[in-house]
């Protein structure tokens, strides 16, 4: 009997070359044309803000395709903050007041520019280094009607501004004590004693604890002892906020 002839299929046969390829994230970023966008920043900002409702990619890809961009002439973006924001997996809705919500570069933008977008994405003040934050402040009570002086970054003798003013029944000296602390990072009862010695030092009329956290239950029972309360106010993240917001109006 001669032998069987082997069994030829009909359907044809898919080399791994004919396979569909994944698009990936890297891909979309290296082909993505950039006409119609008036700026590297609006593509960027365009893409990150898809990557995880249309593509659902991993953070591999997100951040491969925002490095990709990196490489593109004339870019101006900060890019290393907006891969910190696609890393990031909250919202801005959580509740969470450290979550990134745009681009903020606190060493080139000035405090009026600041202050303006704080006013929009209170989250970014987080961004802020320590010594900005205590610019942030100084220039809020400069809008307070206060004259403001910063003290040097070392040896501030623990206080950082010096805020003064004139009213009808004499003058006002209020220090004030910046701590940008993350929002996790409560203040704790040390720095209310600590704040409190130096108003006692100086003869000055008042102090403020300003903090982009919040505090701890202890210093809150501190600032509101019979001792304290007309010498010791604390300013959280909320408070901060208000004032940047009426600092606009």
């Amino acid at each position: 009997m001669p032998p069987k002839k082997a069994h030829r299929s009909d359907a044809k046969t898919k080399s791994p070359s004919s396979t569909k390829p994944t698009v990936g994230i890297s891909n979309i970023a290296h082909n993505m044309p950039i006409a119609g966008f008036p700026s590297l920043e609006k593509l960027a900002l365009s893409l990150g803000k898809s990557l995880r409702t249309t593509i659902k990619a991993d953070d591999a890809s997100v951040r491969a395709a925002i490095k990709r961009l990196h490489d593109l002439p004339k870019y101006t973006v900060n890019f290393q903050a907006l891969i910190a924001e696609e890393e990031n997996t909250h919202s801005r809705d959580t509740g969470n007041p450290e979550t990134p919500s745009r681009i903020l570069n606190p060493i080139t933008t000035t405090i009026s520019e600041i202050i303006s977008h704080l006013s929009v994405y209170p989250g970014d003040i987080y961004k802020l280094t320590p010594r900005k934050f205590e610019e942030l402040i100084a220039e809020l009570f400069s809008g307070m009607g206060y004259s403001v002086r910063l003290t040097s970054v070392s040896r501030d003798g623990g206080r950082d501004v010096l805020a003064s003013r004139n009213d009808p029944t004499g003058k006002i000296l209020t220090l004030i004590e910046c701590k940008r602390f993350s929002h996790t990072h409560k203040v704790d009862v040390g720095l209310v004693r600590s704040l409190y010695g130096v108003v006692e030092a100086d003869c000055a009329t008042r102090g403020i604890l300003a903090t982009t956290s919040f505090f701890t239950r202890d210093a809150k029972k501190l600032a509101k002892s019979p001792n304290l309360k007309y010498r010791i106010s604390l300013a959280d993240y909320d408070s901060v906020i208000e004032w940047i917001n009426r600092h606009k109006k």
